[in-house]
């Protein structure tokens, strides 16, 4: 109706804004049973499965894909393509706690941890080579089953840039720009403000601080960006996910110099299969699904975390909450009720005798998407019934805010 209520099978309703944890990343701390600081981290999005990383009390770092059993992190790094032990120890600067993890490590390729993970998340299903890797690329990088939302993927890369961790902090070694070779700052000098802003201007990717205790501590930059494989491995067929995202490099023709791609450019089908024929791989800006550097810079973080670089979060700040107002919470449904129709209408292809003679009538019924709008108004949480007793109550009810629902408290 036009004064923000909705009209139900003849009552008058209103759904309750929802106060919700916000997407993004959130560092953690806990006291173990021998009195050890166990730092941890959740990766939560908007849609999708919710990745947890940290130390167990024998300082290996796990991981649990949606609150299943732990598995080492490096098998993770492993699945997603880092496979030896030297690259993975590369990416940490050679820290020795990484080993600690590689030595519980069961997997030495990317084959066993690709089936070692499918076995952990789907113990009754034969592991091959195909499905497994289908089973990480869905959960944790497909747009349509993984979304941050733009308020997820912002809070990620606010938290990995290395501003936080590196400001007011003693530089190890001096730190030079690379494009005039002109000292930025000196060994055992502060970093401030002003030297912290030529750091980032020159591009620096990595800067060595010193923690409380005088250790070297490596920090890393992570970047808005990400490389993405043009070609997807599985289908070997053009990477959809990776259409409509933004360039964050010119593409040049080697031969000729002529840019086919200019930065800023969102990417297209047709533009894509130029792109091929000249590389693999393209640098693009992140979207709203989690990247391998997201998961690489957050581990990366966590480390630093342990060497006491860094800080974490306080879940409970307003700052780390969000309101899902009426529109949001009817776009979450719309979407369960449009997989619903999904599934019904690949049902009925697969089970059409005759497929010429198929026709979107004989395929598509609304009534799954129906069903979920309905049973939303009628029985969700948040959908209620107006509070009429004199006009201040009405306005006071839409007004609300509940932290109940879906997505928030059971």
């Amino acid at each position: 109706a036009e004064n923000g209520s909705f009209i139900i099978n003849g009552a008058e309703r209103v759904v309750v804004n929802q106060l919700i944890r916000s997407p993004g990343i959130y560092f953690d701390e806990e006291e173990s049973d021998s009195s050890n600081v166990l730092y941890k981290f959740k990766i939560i999005p908007n849609r999708g499965s919710w990745l947890e990383f940290g130390f167990d009390s024998s300082d290996m770092i796990y991981v649990r894909i949606d609150k299943r059993r732990k598995i080492p992190a490096t098998s993770l790094l492993r699945a997603l393509g880092y496979e030896t032990d030297e690259e993975i120890m590369e990416i940490f600067d050679n820290e020795e706690i990484i080993k600690t993890t590689l030595e519980k490590d069961n997997t030495s390729n990317e084959k066993e941890a690709l089936i070692e993970i499918f076995r952990r998340l789907r113990p009754s299903e034969p592991p091959t080579e195909r499905n497994t890797r289908q089973l990480i690329q869905r959960l944790l990088f497909d747009p349509r089953r993984y979304d941050l939302a733009r308020v997820g993927r912002y809070k990620i890369n606010r938290k990995l840039r290395f501003e936080e961790r590196i400001l007011d902090k003693i530089a190890a070694q001096k730190i030079v720009n690379p494009k005039n070779n002109k000292i930025i700052v000196k060994a055992e000098e502060k970093i401030n403000q002003k030297m912290f802003s030529a750091i980032r201007e020159a591009g620096i990717e990595k800067v060595k601080v010193l923690n409380s205790e005088n250790e070297t501590i490596t920090v890393f930059n992570e970047k808005d960006e990400s490389l993405m494989p043009i070609v997807d491995k599985i289908s070997d067929e053009i990477d959809e996910k990776i259409i409509g995202m933004t360039i964050a490099e010119d593409i040049i023709v080697p031969e000729t110099g002529e840019v086919i791609c200019a930065v800023g450019s969102e990417l297209t089908s047709d533009l894509l299969y130029k792109i091929k024929e000249y590389k693999e791989e393209i640098k693009v800006k992140k979207g709203s699904s989690l990247t391998k550097e997201d998961i690489v810079g957050s581990l990366r973080y966590l480390v630093n975390l342990y060497r006491g670089v860094g800080y974490t979060d306080d879940i409970d700040h307003l700052g780390n909450r969000r309101v899902k107002t009426v529109g949001e919470l009817l776009q979450d449904q719309f979407y369960i009720g449009l997989s619903r129709m999904e599934r019904v209408i690949r049902e009925r292809m697969t089970i059409q005798p005759d497929v010429s003679a198929i026709t979107p009538q004989a395929l598509v019924n609304a009534r799954p998407l129906l069903a979920t709008i309905r049973q939303f108004f009628g029985s969700s949480q948040l959908s209620q019934f107006m509070d009429q007793t004199n006009p201040l109550s009405e306005i006071t009810h839409k007004r609300r805010l509940s932290a109940l629902g879906p997505g928030g408290l059971t």
